[in-house]
């Protein structure tokens, strides 16, 4: 987690000259300045918070399924109780 967040933050604030400048030459580059801060600001967010719920929720559905499989398959004891 580390060194993604000092990844994000070392760019963002590597950008905030160039997004914050007033000059009319920096006024080409402003709006690639902003859609790459808040583009890594996006994937940052994606990576810590969302890839991880992903995985929590698939690996309960993965439970959830190994669990009802269980009770629907036969096992020894449960066939001598059926006869």
């Amino acid at each position: 987690m580390r060194p993604i967040l000092l990844t994000s933050v070392t760019t963002s604030f590597g950008l905030a000259p160039l997004m914050l400048e007033q000059s009319i030459d920096a006024a080409v580059l402003q709006p690639l300045a902003v859609s790459l801060a808040f583009g890594v600001a996006f994937a940052t967010v994606i990576t810590l918070v969302l890839v991880p719920t992903a995985y929590l929720i698939i690996e309960d559905l993965r439970w959830g399924a190994r669990s009802v499989l269980c009770l629907l398959t036969p096992t020894p004891a449960k066939l001598d109780q059926v006869s």
